[in-house]
C-alpha cells in the first residue's frame, strides 16, 4: 500500500481539501483570535505572519517537496475554510494529529466529522497508528479524540510550557490502524 498524501475528501456537511495560498484572507480572521491560542505551546496569540507561516509550510510541503507522506486539510463549509486537520510524522508509519477550528464553528461537530473522515482515508494508507496530545484543561479536544476512536494512553504531567508561564499536563491517546509487522 502506498500513500498518496492530501487528497479531497467529503462528509455530509464538509469538504476536506489541501490547503490554498489564498486560505490565508479567510483563515487569518480566526486564527489570530487570541482564544484559539490558550493551549497553544508557541504563541498564546497567532499573528498574520504566524499564518502567512503556516499555509505556505503546507504548500511548499505539497507541491515542492511532493511528499506523499504529508496529510494537511482544509476543513471547508459553504466554500470558506473553517479549520484544519494536520498529520505530521510519517516514520515509522506513525503520525500526530492536530486541529484547529475557528471559534464560531466550534461545538457544531465539525471537528469530529472532519477527523472521522480523515480516519478512514488513513485505513487506506500506510499508517500503522496516530497519536493525539493535549492539554489536560483541554476538554474539548479530548472528547473529540475519544469520540473518534482514539484510546487514552498516558498523562505526562507538567509537559506544556506556555509562553505565560503556565505549565499543563499532557494526555496522550492513540488510535491503532495497523499492528505492527515484524519483517
Amino acid at each position: 500500500m502506498k500513500n498518496t498524501g492530501t487528497v479531497t475528501l467529503h462528509t455530509a456537511r464538509l469538504t476536506l481539501r489541501k490547503i490554498r495560498l489564498s486560505d490565508y484572507f479567510v483563515m487569518r480572521r480566526w486564527y489570530c483570535n487570541p482564544a484559539l491560542g490558550r493551549y497553544s505551546q508557541k504563541n498564546s496569540v497567532n499573528t498574520r505572519g504566524d499564518c502567512i507561516d503556516f499555509i505556505l509550510r503546507r504548500v511548499y510541503n505539497y507541491y515542492f517537496k511532493r511528499r506523499l507522506n504529508y496529510y494537511a486539510w482544509a476543513i471547508v463549509l459553504d466554500g470558506k475554510m473553517i479549520g484544519f486537520v494536520v498529520l505530521n510524522g510519517g516514520e515509522k508509519d506513525l503520525y500526530a494529529i492536530y486541529y484547529m477550528l475557528s471559534e464560531a464553528h466550534q461545538r457544531q461537530g465539525y471537528v469530529k466529522e472532519a477527523v472521522t473522515a480523515v480516519l478512514a482515508y488513513m485505513k487506506t494508507q500506510r499508517c500503522r497508528a496516530i497519536f493525539g496530545n493535549c492539554d489536560s484543561n483541554n476538554l474539548a479536544s479530548a472528547s473529540i479524540l475519544e469520540a473518534t476512536g482514539f484510546r487514552f494512553y498516558k498523562k505526562v504531567d507538567n509537559y506544556y510550557h506556555y509562553p505565560d508561564g503556565r505549565t499543563g499536563d499532557r494526555l496522550r491517546f492513540v488510535y491503532k490502524l495497523k499492528e505492527k509487522r515484524n519483517d
